[in-house]
């Protein structure tokens, strides 16, 4: 059996003996949700306290995290909506309202659709013969606010024509000699600049703006400035849609990462979806803390369902930004009250040591329900902690602490039975330090924390280590301080 012998919390009460706090930075924290294939349909039961208590100790969640990343960074390349598939028919509609003379009317039948086409850039790479009654559609409205006499929009519309379509001449004889004059002087006037794309995947095919451009890498040196829409696809799959700002006279440059686009969802629900739970355990931490930097988080949860050693289970994870793992636990969904969902999230972020949480890593399987190692246990890349699933700095914060408490329990000794200030000779101190008991516990502390250091020295980088066995030494991180213990067997 095993007996586990635990430390007092150790807190600052006796001067430099410190163990530095576990407790996470909050501001700019993010949660996201993980699943393998697709998110489970009671996901909101068993994540929903999570996201709920997280919510609560300072992290964004849902909307909020959906709306900064599709603002920032990028979102879908088709929403729910799509486009209709009367798309060509509806603009015609609006083209006709132009030619007899009905501004408004044109725009507010065109501008709808011209929105819905960016929403909907990937499309146009199934679609592609749909460009034409999107450029239709885009000089209409931009000769529709020429002839109500908003200069101002006519010339923002023009500058999107330029954009989407640069080998546009707003033909005199379709449009008018006015118009296609007004376009010309507009187009030499132009600021221009230099968007280079490049992508993860060298077999990505470019699109800006919907259309094709090449595969790999492109660069478009002399464009007009403004925004472009930019989106990759390998295959079949479309990455997700980018906004590119191409500043006057600058340089605009994005990286595609495509496999990171596969998997993020920012729709009904926030966070990451895999194809296999190999490539969950691979990559989960990594894309997270991709996810995160692109919208400046300074800290990440990661929540979702997952298969472990115990079975179907609520798992909950701490991802530093440099993509790796900080803290993992679990909650069977058998045993997931809401009582441990929320002691679960209160582990995440260092408030709770996780006793009676689950702390066993996940169970990957292949497609044919194979098991496998866990990357979580057997890849640096993907598992950064120590052998016995701890953090490998708890060492050196053992050390100094240990190192502190000994020098600390010597001076506390030393000075015992002295006076605290100069005595005239011959006199009496009246108030003799008592310091004696304080230096004893001390250095007992200081010696228990330096054979937990020893141990934590000596354990690391181990091989052969089963992360499952209840015993060893460790420190727990917990709101304001550390919980240091160990455990061992016969």
């Amino acid at each position: 059996m095993a007996i586990a012998v635990r430390m007092m919390k150790l807190r600052s009460l006796i001067p430099l003996v410190v163990l530095a706090s576990s407790t996470i930075a909050q501001a700019g924290g993010i949660v996201l949700e993980s699943y393998t294939r697709q998110r489970p349909s009671d996901a909101d039961t068993y994540v929903g306290p999570l996201l709920d208590t997280l919510a609560k100790d300072g992290f964004s969640t849902g909307s909020d995290v959906n709306r900064k990343y599709e603002t920032e960074v990028s979102r879908p390349s088709l929403d729910k909506q799509g486009l209709p598939l009367d798309f060509a028919r509806q603009i015609d509609a609006g083209f006709d309202e132009w030619r007899n003379g009905k501004y408004s009317d044109a725009i507010g039948i065109l501008a709808p659709l011209v929105d819905l086409a960016a929403k909907n850039a990937g499309a146009f790479a199934d679609s592609p013969g749909s460009r034409d009654a999107l450029r239709k559609a885009e000089i209409t409205i931009a000769l529709s606010h020429d002839g109500l006499g908003d200069a101002r929009s006519a010339d923002a519309a023009f500058l999107e024509i330029m954009r989407s379509f640069p080998e546009e001449r707003l033909a005199a004889g379709t449009y008018g000699s006015a118009a296609n004059k007004r376009f010309d002087e507009l187009k030499r006037r132009a600021a221009r600049g230099r968007l280079t794309v490049t992508t993860t995947n060298d077999a990505a095919v470019i699109y800006i703006d919907e259309h094709i451009e090449t595969v790999g890498t492109t660069s478009k040196d002399g464009i007009v400035a403004g925004e472009y829409r930019v989106f990759a696809q390998l295959g079949k799959q479309k990455s997700r849609t980018h906004t590119v700002i191409v500043p006057p006279n600058g340089d605009a440059r994005l990286t595609i990462d495509v496999a990171l686009d596969q998997t993020v969802r920012t729709a009904s629900w926030t966070g990451l979806v895999f194809a296999e739970p190999a490539e969950r355990a691979a990559a989960e931490p990594v894309h997270a803390a991709a996810f995160a930097k692109a919208i400046h988080a300074t800290s990440i949860a990661v929540v979702g369902i997952d298969q472990t050693a115990a079975g179907t289970s609520v798992i909950g994870a701490l991802v530093g930004t440099d993509g790796k793992v900080i803290r993992w636990a679990s909650v069977p969904v058998t045993k997931a009250s809401k009582d441990q969902l929320k002691k679960l999230a209160k582990f995440i972020v260092g408030e709770d040591s996780g006793e009676g949480l689950d702390l066993q890593q996940p169970a990957i399987t292949t497609a044919k329900g194979d098991a496998l190692p866990g990357p979580r246990e057997h890849d640096p890349a993907r598992a950064p902690l120590d052998p016995d699933g701890r953090w490998g700095g708890w060492k050196w914060i053992a050390a100094v602490a240990a190192i502190g408490a000994l020098g600390t329990g010597g001076y506390l000794l030393a000075i015992d039975n002295t006076c605290p200030h100069a005595q005239p000779a011959g006199t009496l101190c009246a108030d003799l330090y008592e310091t004696r008991t304080s230096g004893l516990v001390a250095l007992g502390g200081g010696a228990l924390i330096g054979g937990l250091a020893v141990y934590l020295f000596v354990s690391d980088g181990g091989h052969g280590h089963d992360p499952h066995r209840a015993t060893g030494a460790r420190l727990t991180p917990t709101r304001g301080g550390a919980l240091a213990s160990y455990a061992f067997a016969f």
